[in-house]
């Protein structure tokens, strides 16, 4: 049975948010920041969606998948340029994501 179920990585390097697809192709998504009180916050690129105050990179991480849509991501990888990958971009905390033609924010 087909499915429109699309995988993909996320993961945030030094102030930036990227997305690996399984073809092995990585954009940028956004902006990750901490505030003075220690709080994260994130802003989609050309979307506009963001959050704000969360404890960790991971709880901000698990807000922006709640936020993003099939729709937004295919668009992403089919315009934004491909980013090298570096070897500390790998060991970033990384979180496996899986959308479907029903997600949508």
């Amino acid at each position: 049975m087909e499915t429109n179920e699309y995988r993909f990585t996320l993961f945030e390097h030094v102030g930036k948010i990227y997305a690996e697809n399984e073809e092995g192709t990585t954009i940028e998504l956004g902006t990750l920041r901490q505030d003075e009180r220690g709080k994260f916050g994130f802003r989609l690129n050309g979307d506009g969606a963001k959050g704000y105050g969360f404890a960790s990179v991971q709880h901000a991480l698990a807000n922006l998948v709640d936020k993003l849509s099939l729709a937004y991501v295919q668009a992403q990888f089919a315009t934004a340029p491909g980013r090298r990958i570096t070897t500390a971009m790998r060991r970033a905390n990384r979180m496996e994501v899986r959308l479907d033609s029903a997600s949508s924010r």
